[in-house]
């Protein structure tokens, strides 16, 4: 799990606009790796990115993003609803636990720059 604080008087209004452009502009990948679904429970919607295909998410309305990724690992980025802070998750899959941290720890950098921490 990263925690990433928005400091300031303004920062509320930077969460939400990270969050507003993590929308408009998905990346295609994180940490080296293609991300294959966009899931946006603020809209209930999941998108495949190679076919463009649209299905409906089944459960209730938050602001969270998911990303999954090529490689079988999963990015959730959501916004905390109390305070200026953005949490990342991380799930990831590998062969054993040193692969496992290393691509952890690659998935998460890449995830500081995308949320521009």
């Amino acid at each position: 799990v990263g925690n990433f604080y928005c400091e300031g008087a303004q920062g509320m209004a930077r969460m939400s606009e990270i969050m507003k452009n993590l929308r408009s502009a998905p990346p295609a990948s994180i940490g080296g790796h293609r991300v294959t679904t966009v899931s946006d429970y603020g809209t209930s919607r999941r998108t495949d990115t190679a076919s463009g295909a649209v299905s409906e998410i089944p459960l209730p309305k938050s602001e969270a993003l998911s990303y999954d990724l090529d490689n079988g690992c999963n990015v959730i980025i959501r916004p905390s609803g109390t305070e200026p802070k953005i949490k990342a998750y991380y799930t990831v899959k590998a062969a054993d636990l040193a692969l496992a941290q290393e691509m952890e720890k690659t998935i998460a950098a890449d995830t500081v720059k995308l949320l521009g921490f």
